[in-house]
């Protein structure tokens, strides 16, 4: 049976049910719950507040836009906030950015981010205590992502060492070599925004990575190392991608006023057939829902049907030559064009979006439709467990990589039209004022026995630090190793394999069959696998 989506748990190290560490007898809450640590009370008043995240606008993305937002309503609270944000040379912008903007030194990029803030979401960010400063960065094109330079733990002023969120904890972490950040801050979050398991299957790695179960096991095992070793809590966006230590499950997004302003206004008719009412959203890299998108129309049983895509980002020529393809076999009506904004004139006659994404942990651009009343067409999958909960009737699911589902469900979103206007629940559920109170109750650490008063304390998360701190300063064929499953490098495997064969994992791993999850890990995890999470990896590695 599937598990509630609850932020309420009781955690241990590594999501273990927890044991008094004295008589190592399981500890139970009689009565009240206790309270939460001061540390983790977010509602305290004079807390301040540092988000170091992963991208940056003009790239309008969930880690850009999402922390971005969040800061500010932060600081319209009247929190002092910094937003730490990656500053990637021009040249490399150009790539990243597309046609939306280049820019020559850092306080030109801030002061369209500034104006952004007025025009977009409604907030002077002059008039309200945030502040900017930048890390440097480089964007990595072989996996489509941007990746610290600087080590920003370095880089802190005397006044950042309350509140650490880190947007994409496992993403900051795993090349970081500077100081652990529970060091530094009172309380450290860390948001998980991307599905890297299914993020990084579609890249087309080669050799041993291109084994998924060896990849899927790496992944796994420096994303849970890095987790227990920088943050006090992981929050999950919904139960996509796998389980990390003291995590917790909570939506805390929201949307901005202006896509619920456009679900209170007088709607337009929905064109007719031979205009695209159906529309696709979405960075334009192919495990960003780009490939189940083409794979399911390329399987006919929506041909009939006119479908707009936008997106910019680089693979926008393969995708374009794709869809060509497609259209010219008769499979498809879809047109794909370069990125707009999801308030564009030119969607405001679509009344359905399609959506096949599953590499997002939650999708934003789901959430932005939603609020300006349209249709959705998602896959039956753990990252849009939150809509369907919440938002049933104007949800149409279909089975992920399914063409007759999908079809099946295109066509009746189709046939519906316009979805009715949100119930005043629903509204306040979707707005970020919501989301800073999920926030706020997600974070909280309530100790029910034992010395410590944060996750961060414990041995194992002390210990996580020194394995992965050790791993890159003692063996650098390991950090290799990672670096070839996360940025898609190339490096000579003979010293990494020599130094993995006589390990127990390496003879695991280079002489036998590999499943995910190894057999074991429940146990040693201390809680289930859920069945949708679970992928039968059965090939042999030829490297015995």
């Amino acid at each position: 049976a599937d598990r509630p989506e609850s932020i309420w748990s009781v955690k241990g190290s590594l999501g273990a049910p927890p044991l008094d560490s004295q008589s190592d007898s399981p500890v139970y809450s009689l009565g009240p719950f206790p309270v939460c640590t001061d540390a983790s009370n977010l509602r305290l008043p004079g807390r301040r507040y540092t988000i170091l995240t992963t991208a940056a606008l003009p790239w309008r993305t969930g880690p850009a836009v999402n922390a971005l937002v969040r800061a500010l309503h932060l600081a319209k609270s009247g929190c002092q906030v910094v937003l730490r944000l990656p500053w990637v040379e021009p040249e490399a912008q150009e790539k990243l950015f597309g046609g939306s903007g280049r820019f020559e030194d850092k306080a030109s990029q801030e002061q369209y981010i500034r104006q952004w803030c007025v025009e977009r979401v409604g907030i002077n960010s002059e008039d309200v205590p945030l502040e900017i400063r930048w890390y440097d960065a480089t964007y990595v094109e072989a996996v489509r992502s941007i990746f610290p330079l600087s080590d920003v733990s370095a880089d802190l002023s005397e006044d950042e060492n309350d509140v650490l969120i880190l947007e994409e904890p496992e993403h900051l972490n795993w090349f970081h070599q500077g100081r652990r950040w529970p060091d530094l801050f009172r309380h450290v979050i860390g948001v998980v925004h991307t599905n890297y398991r299914v993020y990084l299957a579609g890249m087309g790695y080669d050799g041993l990575l291109g084994n998924p179960g060896v990849r899927d096991s790496l992944l796994l095992t420096f994303t849970t190392i890095v987790c227990n070793a920088y943050c006090d809590v992981n929050i999950r966006l919904s139960s996509a991608g796998g389980q990390l230590p003291n995590d917790v499950i909570q939506n805390v997004h929201g949307v901005r006023e202006e896509f619920l302003r456009i679900g209170t206004q007088e709607l337009p008719a929905v064109a007719d057939d031979s205009q695209p009412r159906a529309y696709f959203l979405g960075k334009a890299v192919f495990p960003k829902g780009w490939t189940e998108l083409l794979s399911l129309l390329g399987k006919g049983g929506c041909t009939d049907v006119p479908l707009h895509a936008f997106g910019s980002g680089a693979d926008f020529e393969a995708i374009v030559e794709r869809a060509a393809e497609l259209r010219d076999a008769g499979a498809t009506k879809l047109e794909v064009f370069p990125e707009i904004d999801h308030i564009d004139a030119r969607l405001r006659t679509c009344s359905t979006l399609v959506n096949p994404s599953t590499s997002e942990i939650l999708c934003t651009v789901t959430a932005e439709a939603l609020a300006m009343r349209k249709r959705i067409v998602l896959p039956r999958h753990p990252s849009n467990r939150f809509f369907v909960d919440n938002f049933a009737d104007r949800i149409h699911v279909f089975e992920p990589g399914d063409a007759p589902s999908f079809a099946q469900a295109v066509l009746a979103a189709l046939e519906e039209g316009w979805a009715p206007p949100l119930t005043a629940p629903q509204r306040e559920l979707l707005s970020w004022e919501a989301a800073i109170e999920r926030l706020f109750d997600a974070v909280e650490v309530h100790v029910l026995s034992g010395q410590y008063s944060r996750p961060s304390q414990v041995q194992s998360a002390r210990l996580a630090y020194e394995a992965h701190a050790g791993i890159q300063r003692d063996t650098p064929s390991l950090s290799r190793l990672l670096k070839d499953a996360t940025l898609k490098s190339r490096s000579p495997w003979e010293e990494t394999v020599a130094q993995w064969r006589d390990t127990e994992i390496g003879k695991t791993l280079m002489t036998g069959q590999v499943s995910w999850p190894p057999p074991g890990w429940e146990s040693a995890l201390g809680y289930p696998v859920l069945k949708d999470e679970q992928v039968e990896r059965k090939e042999v590695l030829p490297l015995a």
